[in-house]
């Protein structure tokens, strides 16, 4: 897991030719990004600076998911799909899912769901939790029972938001994330030993965080000051700012697409913040 990969395709003329781009989401969900920065003419590294772990502990998640009793489900993201299909899977239960009410953070995530035969009802307009309480409020969801199953890192922001809807929380963890192994580190560090990169993209806090640990950042103000930043959204944006970082890439969709819709804008100087 987590292999280091660059793709070069120098002889592109569109906007990202011989830009050099250092993306450090996990490498399995790498793959799409790299080859639409790939086809705008970029020269890309993916150095993926985290990898998604199993909870400590399945009970919570098993009891509420053999007990059945919610109403609303919702995913934040890929990840949460992927390791609630396959818990259930190895729990060996079947969940009727046209029962409840499928709600997912945006397009990529109710792309995941479609992979696992998991239907979905709902993708909000905004593709963020803040979305998601909007899309569920509209609707009303006071007295339903809401199960979210998530990161161990997860905020409380959504959680917090449906009850001041009148609705019932359950949470459950379903992943974590954490470094990759110290051999992938090291082996990738030494890749990208002499690369320079003129833009590097973060997709959440994780990945601002742990590419501070493993590249031993003490000054982050410094460190980044001749760099742009990239961030897939509001979240990350804080926890880029929260260490005095300057963020110069933000999309207005707050997903993988969006976001590399807002990189190809801002070199062609449209969309510069």
């Amino acid at each position: 897991m987590g292999n280091i990969t660059t793709i070069k395709n120098m002889n592109r003329t569109d906007n990202l030719n011989g830009i050099k781009i250092l993306l450090t989401r996990s490498a399995e969900q790498s793959q799409d990004a790299l080859n639409q920065l790939r086809e705008a003419g970029a020269e890309v590294y993916s150095f993926p600076v985290i990898d998604i772990l199993p909870p400590e502990s399945w009970a919570e998640f098993d009891a509420i998911v053999l007990e059945k009793r919610f109403d609303i489900i919702i995913f934040a993201s890929v990840n949460a799909v992927g390791m609630f299909a396959e818990r259930v899977i190895k729990l060996n239960i079947e969940l009727n899912y046209s029962d409840y009410l499928i709600v997912t953070s945006g397009s990529k995530t109710a792309d995941e769901c479609k992979k696992h035969n998991i239907p979905v009802n709902i993708i909000p307009e905004k593709f963020s939790g803040a979305g998601i309480i909007e899309a569920l409020a509209r609707r009303g969801v006071k007295d339903k029972t809401i199960f979210i199953p998530r990161s161990a890192l997860a905020k409380n922001d959504l959680p917090e938001g449906l009850k001041k809807e009148g609705a019932f929380i359950k949470t459950a963890e379903v992943y974590n994330v954490g470094i990759p192994p110290a051999e992938t580190i090291t082996k990738n560090l030494a890749i990208i030993k002499d690369i320079r990169p003129d833009l590097i993209i973060f997709t959440s806090p994780s990945t601002f965080n742990n590419f501070l640990r493993i590249k031993n950042v003490n000054n982050p103000v410094e460190y980044f000051a001749n760099f742009t930043v990239a961030v897939i959204g509001s979240t990350t944006k804080a926890a880029v700012k929260g260490k005095g970082v300057s963020v110069q890439i933000i999309p207005k969709e707050q997903n993988m697409n969006g976001l590399i819709q807002a990189i190809k804008d801002y070199y062609s100087g449209t969309n510069r913040i």
